[in-house]
């Protein structure tokens, strides 16, 4: 593994992560750079006593390349991004193509990155249960097959 310090998507360049912190405590899983993505998810339905003056948004720089810029054979990726997936899908397509990788990515509200994969040619699957169910989202993070391994996958877990 190699771990490197920008993220990926489909340009080049310097943006604003944006990272929420309540009463002190980073949120960091929910930074994002959307700032409303960063700010909205912390409230009184998820936070007992919530006051919106304890809310801080911190604002940090970030690099950002093209994923097909950076040398990567993947075989596994793991993609939880607050909504930019398809970004960053859009910036490796030539390293899906050419390495067909399989992906794990966090369930949103957007479904912009399926557009995507499927029309690489990849099916979705949960992991339930122990168990792969292809075809399915997943609780939190659904599993993304290139067609060609999907039934590999199945004959796996049958």
């Amino acid at each position: 593994m190699t771990i490197h310090p920008f993220g990926l998507g489909h340009e080049n360049g310097h943006f604003d992560l944006f990272v929420p912190f309540y009463r002190g405590f980073m949120f960091d899983g929910l930074a994002s750079f959307d700032y409303d993505s960063a700010h909205d998810w912390l409230n009184s339905e998820h936070i007992y006593g919530f006051k919106e003056r304890h809310l801080k948004i911190e604002k940090i720089r970030c690099e950002v390349r093209i994923w097909d810029e950076v040398e990567t054979s993947p075989d596994l990726v793991k993609i939880d991004v607050q909504g930019y997936e398809a970004s960053v899908l859009r910036g490796g397509l030539q390293t899906i193509r050419n390495h067909r990788p399989t992906f794990l990515l966090e369930n949103n509200s957007e479904f912009l990155h399926e557009d995507i994969l499927f029309a690489e040619g990849y099916r979705r699957a949960s992991y339930t249960n122990s168990r792969m169910i292809l075809g399915e989202l997943g609780a939190k993070n659904t599993f993304y097959f290139p067609e060609e391994k999907a039934e590999d996958i199945r004959a796996s877990f049958s």
